[in-house]
């Protein structure tokens, strides 16, 4: 039996409009990230049949967005997927809880029934701590009164994390053995840190704020069906750990450690290489490779990172983390190593020679941005490498190229490619921009108008041939 109601544009509004709850499901049939979450939405959905009062609970439903564009078009499905809640045939909200079976369940639940699940029995209680990684557990003696009204809540505003309740002291003890008397709220994980107690004041806010600090494990294992989740978190300095399995098994003691000591300052990820689709863009962004394990960290707030590059020891690790907190961490910008030699008569640029060459104060510099996904860089790249020529044995003057696709610093930033800047001596801090699509002419052009150094053109060498210019670079006498 199918539980997911599989709609099309004729039966959408007679569906629809039979049951008061929907969550529909808009998806195109050549997408990925649809075709990952089909069968948890599906799983669920099985999970939650008859679920709730009326016309047999909350409807599961889909449809090809791309297949049916009048429902697409009048719910305003744009994005596959797109998951939406209806109330009465109209849009309450979008969905804002997580992909998997479980998180879509209780998203279900706190919205169209009680935002806490009731536990009368210890067996219920032993198959929720059985079934749940982490649970928000709440023991009162009356279901009523403040502290409880708090607690729903919060619950009911908490999304991805299960809200279960009791009035039973057998019950909660067989969360914890350490609880006594209610009211009483905490988080409960499948984890050594196996509890933490709210310690604060019954307002849902604090309720709220104890959850969101304390919800996630020690060291999460990031993916992409978790990281929006890991990002709205509250905690928006990252270290993150990338390794293959086997390395994992061998850093992540020691990473769960340092976890400990900074727990509610800092969220500890750890990332596995093997999933490379997600790895490798984290990877690219700091210029590193995945060979071998590679602690770094991130300010999710304003985009700074940050790279550990001593060995990786437990004392290391933790040093790393104190001055990250205290703002004594050096930013990492990516670099290629140090070239041996140019290619040809371009000086190659990369993050770790940025200041030296391109900043000198007492040279001209010629600056070209490249990237190798760039299609017109091509072209710009053998203008580049003929203007070098062309200036070629002009000793206050560089013609230089730098790949930013491996390469950053502070002080160059790149919006448009290909890109020719122009670092005047002695005036530095205000590149001068030259189009684009500026021929060699052009270029040549740019380069003695804007040095701020006077310089002769050497004694021309070049034999003029009858061979075409693409084959060989210009007299320099014709430009």
């Amino acid at each position: 039996m199918n539980f997911v109601a599989d709609l099309t544009d004729e039966s959408a509004p007679r569906v629809i409009s039979s049951r008061e709850y929907v969550l529909l499901l808009g998806y195109a049939s050549w997408c990925s990230r649809s075709a990952a979450l089909l069968p948890e939405f599906a799983a669920a959905a099985l999970d939650l049949a008859g679920y709730g009062d009326g016309n047999g609970g909350i409807l599961f439903a889909k449809i090809d967005a791309i297949a049916n564009p009048k429902t697409a078009k009048l719910y305003n499905i744009k994005g596959f997927p797109t998951v939406l809640f209806l109330v009465n045939g109209s849009v309450q909200q979008a969905y804002t809880g997580g992909d998997s079976k479980s998180e879509i369940i209780d998203w279900v639940r706190k919205k169209t029934g009680s935002p806490a699940s009731t536990v009368v029995s210890t067996k219920d209680a032993e198959n929720f701590l059985a079934n749940s990684s982490v649970i928000v557990a709440g023991f009162f003696d009356k279901f009523e009164g403040d502290d409880y009204k708090s607690f729903i809540e919060a619950a009911k505003q908490e999304v991805g994390t299960p809200f279960i309740q009791t009035n039973s002291l057998n019950v909660a003890q067989t969360f914890h053995s350490s609880i006594r008397k209610p009211p009483m709220v905490w988080i409960q994980k499948n984890e050594p840190e196996q509890m933490l107690v709210s310690d604060g004041t019954f307002s849902a806010q604090n309720l709220l704020d104890f959850v969101e600090l304390n919800k996630f494990p020690v060291v999460v294992r990031m993916t992409s069906k978790n990281a929006a989740r890991i990002n709205s978190s509250p905690l928006k300095l990252q270290v993150l750990l990338f390794a293959n399995e086997i390395d994992v098994k061998t850093v992540l003691p020691l990473f769960e450690e340092a976890a400990m000591a900074f727990k509610g300052k800092l969220i500890f990820l750890v990332v596995e290489n093997s999933d490379m689709d997600f790895a490798m863009p984290f990877l690219s962004m700091y210029g590193v490779q995945p060979e071998k394990p590679v602690i770094v960290a991130f300010n999710y707030d304003n985009g700074q990172k940050f790279l550990l590059e001593e060995d990786i020891n437990l004392q290391n690790i933790l040093a790393f983390c104190q001055n990250l907190l205290s703002g004594d961490l050096t930013q990492h910008y990516k670099s290629e190593p140090i070239p041996s030699k140019d290619e040809g008569d371009l000086r190659i640029v990369v993050g770790k020679t940025f200041e030296k060459i391109v900043l000198d104060d007492s040279k001209d510099v010629f600056l070209q941005i490249t990237s190798p996904w760039c299609g017109m860089c091509e072209t710009a790249n053998k203008t580049v490498a003929k203007l070098g020529t062309f200036f070629k044995g002009i000793p206050s003057l560089v013609i230089a190229q730098i790949d930013t696709s491996s390469n950053e610093h502070p002080k160059l930033e790149v919006t448009t490619y290909p890109a020719f800047l122009f670092y005047p001596a002695g005036h530095k801090n205000q590149p001068i921009t030259a189009h684009a699509k500026t021929n060699l002419k052009g270029l040549v052009q740019f380069v003695k108008k804007h040095a701020a150094i006077p310089f002769a053109m050497p004694t021309t060498q070049h034999t003029k041939t009858k061979t075409s210019s693409t084959s060989s670079p210009p007299d320099r006498d014709e430009l």
